[in-house]
């Protein structure tokens, strides 16, 4: 997707369900990622699968995702969101992060960078990012454009 709206996009629900961000890493990136530590992040493409079931659910999430800055950094992707932002976004209304992550390793140039990045409190998933090869195609849920934080279009 691209850094400017589109007329196309899907609107943003405030429902519950899962997301991917797209991220892309141009050099050398070292990061603290909390319990994890210290990081190196290697040049590439990333994708990260979440969830968002809590206030305000995907909306909430993704536009919290889209702040760069002024933003707590509370979970282990805040620390590379800040450091490079978000490309691309996709939503997946009432799905499964673990569903997500499952689907798109299984992709021959998936791999997971840092065991445990994203997923300390799930039991299923070795992480819930991906460092992935640019052929690979999201297919799973619909795309949105990257838009400024505040200017997410919500469905009511």
């Amino acid at each position: 997707m691209m850094a400017s709206e589109s007329p196309t996009a899907p609107r943003c629900t405030r429902d519950g369900g899962a997301y991917v961000l797209e991220m892309r890493v141009k050099a050398p990136l070292s990061l603290c990622a909390g319990r994890l530590g210290e990081l190196t992040v290697s040049p590439g493409r990333y994708l990260y699968v979440g969830s968002a079931y809590g206030p305000g659910g995907l909306s909430a999430r993704v536009s919290r995702h889209l702040r760069r800055h002024g933003r707590r950094h509370h979970w282990h992707i805040d620390h590379l969101t800040a450091a490079v932002g978000v490309s691309a976004v996709w939503i997946v209304p009432g799905g499964s992060e673990c569903q997500l992550f499952s689907q798109l390793s299984a992709a021959p140039s998936a791999r997971v960078p840092f065991a445990g990045f994203g997923s300390s409190d799930c039991r299923r998933c070795q992480a819930h990012l991906l460092a992935v090869g640019p052929e690979l195609e999201v297919t799973c849920g619909a795309p949105l454009a990257i838009l400024a934080p505040d200017r997410i279009p919500e469905t009511k």
